[in-house]
């Protein structure tokens, strides 16, 4: 339901089809409505041109606050092809690109900083949205010829097992999640119906058995009645699929989240799911499907299992702030003496009152064999 006072907007092409799918099939689970909220191919979310982030836009992102966030990742990058023993070629990959903006700033750096890297490069972009894929090679045509794009990491079967160096920049927080309902007997599934006039709402179905990963919480449930909280079903996949495709190589994720036991504390009484529009959040996630960044926390926690279990050695999480700083800490005192425009942009990505304390990075790393 909308906050009372609000006035909620006309119903959008994807709402018409969202509800036309749940009276023709029933209530639908809330991934897939979530799903075609943020991917449909033809109303999604990120799926329409256009999408700006920054000041314009829904909002911000480390990427968005200028070129200093990718010129620390190329950072990232070089140190970690050096630990890894310098491999030519290996595999650059960002998934969840945008506008390409973060790909261009961090080859940008590799090429004035690091051109031995840059040289041994192949950069790739894992982008299954056409419109996207679009205006990422536009921000990156200047970017060089060795570029290029896949749809999904299955893409990646059958070619030469070569190590890979991947990032990504909030792209977890906006993998679909399932919704549910503690009711001080047990729990419920939420699913999305909806009204005779387009409106959607919440529709409980009882789940036997359901209990929340990654928790080992008493035999007597500590929630209360009432309790709404999410799971990623999404998480688990993906990180099966990077591991089947990265035989060897590291992956650096930047994200906002929190470990299970905070993330299913009792006290967080209404979960982590939230949408943003122009910059103001929207606690109803019914509202305009396709007009609203949807998102969620990362849980950490589940993360971190699903990794290990993919074969991948766990670092973190830990703050955004610590992390880049010890990134920057030679470029901090020079030569060359970094300006005034590139301290404050560092500034703005580690302080704790802006991005440094939200966000945190994790790595994944595959080591070769012994």
């Amino acid at each position: 339901m909308a906050t009372p006072g609000t006035e909620l907007p006309p119903p959008g092409p994807l709402a018409r089809a969202l509800a036309e799918t749940i009276r023709r099939d029933g209530p639908m689970p809330f991934a897939a409505f979530m799903s075609r909220c943020l991917y449909d191919g033809d109303y999604g979310y990120y799926a329409v041109p256009g999408r700006a982030v920054g000041r314009t836009g829904d909002f911000h992102t480390s990427v968005s606050v200028g070129a200093v966030f990718g010129e620390l990742v190329a950072e990232w990058v070089a140190r970690s092809w050096h630990e890894l023993g310098q491999p030519d070629p290996f595999r650059l990959v960002e998934q969840g690109a945008h506008d390409g903006c973060l790909m261009a700033d961090v080859l940008t750096a590799l090429a004035r900083w690091h051109p031995r890297v840059r040289s041994a490069a192949r950069p790739l972009v894992v982008e299954p949205l056409p419109a996207r894929r679009a205006g990422q090679r536009a921000r990156l045509a200047e970017a060089g010829p060795d570029l290029e794009w896949i749809d999904a990491w299955d893409a990646l079967t059958g070619r030469p097992g070569i190590p890979v160096l991947f990032f990504a920049n909030e792209l977890l927080d906006a993998f679909p999640v399932e919704r549910w309902r503690f009711d001080g007997c047990g729990w419920q599934r939420l699913m999305v119906g909806v009204d005779a006039t387009a409106r959607f709402h919440w529709q409980g179905q009882v789940a036997p058995g359901f209990r929340l990963p990654g928790v080992a919480g008493p035999d007597a449930e500590p929630w209360p009645a009432g309790y709404e909280t999410e799971t990623c079903p999404a998480l688990g996949e993906w990180v099966r699929e990077l591991g089947r495709a990265m035989p060897v190589g590291r992956a650096l994720i930047f994200d906002y989240g929190r470990e299970a036991a905070e993330y299913y504390a009792p006290h967080r009484t209404t979960g982590t799911l939230r949408g943003y529009r122009a910059h103001r959040r929207c606690d109803d996630p019914l509202v305009a499907p396709g007009e609203t960044d949807l998102t969620a926390d990362v849980n950490f926690t589940q993360l971190a299992e699903e990794a290990g279990r993919a074969g991948f050695r766990v670092r973190g999480p830990e703050r955004q702030g610590v992390f880049l700083t010890r990134l920057a800490a030679a470029r901090l005192v020079g030569p060359p003496v970094p300006d005034v425009a590139w301290r404050r942009q560092f500034q703005t990505l580690t302080h704790p009152n802006h991005l440094g304390h939200l966000f945190h990075a994790v790595v994944l790393e595959k080591r070769p064999p012994a």
